[in-house]
């Protein structure tokens, strides 16, 4: 298990990796294809994604193509909007939705 300066990640398996956050306990799961990466949830400010950004660079360094949010919660999805210009094509997905 490596420790961030607030981010605590635990490998799960060769390809996948938990990130979570100490202090606000949010937790980011990464999946590492072959060619790609899938990150889970997002975080919710510049700070806690600069900070999500580095543990996942410390993991691999396949890029980013998919992000998948579990629900629509600021502290899962708002990292998305840090992201933009990060990269070029990116699929993103949101597991549920309220109106």
């Amino acid at each position: 298990m490596k420790i961030l300066s607030s981010t605590t990640v635990q490998k799960v398996s060769d390809n996948i990796h938990v990130l979570t956050d100490k202090g606000m306990e949010i937790n980011s799961t990464l999946l590492i294809g072959k060619k790609d990466c899938i990150l889970v949830d997002t975080r919710q400010n510049i700070s806690l994604v600069k900070e999500l950004q580095s543990a996942v660079k410390s993991i691999t360094h396949e890029p980013i193509k998919h992000l998948i949010n579990t629900h629509y919660h600021g502290d899962h999805t708002f990292g998305i909007l840090f992201r933009k210009g990060a990269m070029q094509k990116l699929s993103i997905s949101c597991t549920s939705y309220h109106e």
